[in-house]
């Protein structure tokens, strides 16, 4: 199950910096955070070495929940963030 080959979003909650770490996936990333309304509010791609650490910058968002979708050749998944300050 990729899935679970490693992959962590951190700090939940977050000030502003949001890290990704995909665990054993290599190549293209893309990177979808939307608030709870569903309003795409950053879409970014990422390239991903296999081990690496990537960041999302938050910093520009209002406080509050919001989903960040990371989405890779084999898989899509999401995860609920706190933005606090």
């Amino acid at each position: 199950e990729p899935l679970r080959s490693g992959f962590s979003l951190y700090p939940n909650p977050t000030d502003g910096m949001l890290y990704v770490n995909i665990g054993g996936h290599v190549g293209s990333v893309r990177v979808r955070v939307t608030d709870m309304s569903g309003r795409t509010v950053i879409e970014q791609p990422m390239s991903i070495a296999s081990g690496s650490v990537s960041s999302i910058d938050m910093n520009g968002l209002r406080t509050g929940q919001y989903a960040v979708q990371i989405t890779t050749d084999d898989w899509t998944r999401t995860e609920r963030v706190q933005l606090t300050r």
